[in-house]
């Protein structure tokens, strides 16, 4: 996880996949320093983390957003 100027970053702050719309990961791979303990619950907090990203994302009333997605599909 990490800016898309890293060339190591997969993965940005959003958890949203660089050079892919729409595509988000959620799981123990975006962690940049594994922990020597259980993993559990660093991973729920990056779920719970999500949840509240995408729920902020469909919430907003952005129909500007989705117009230039259907207008980038349409060409």
């Amino acid at each position: 996880m990490g800016p898309s100027n890293d060339p190591l970053a997969v993965v940005s702050p959003a958890l949203q996949v660089h050079g892919i719309d729409r595509l988000r990961v959620v799981d123990a791979s975006i962690i940049p320093k594994v922990p020597t303990g259980n993993t559990n619950a660093p991973v729920i907090m990056i779920a719970e983390k999500a949840s509240d990203i995408i729920k902020s994302r469909w919430i907003t009333n952005d129909a500007e957003y989705f117009s230039k997605l259907r207008i980038a599909a349409s060409v």
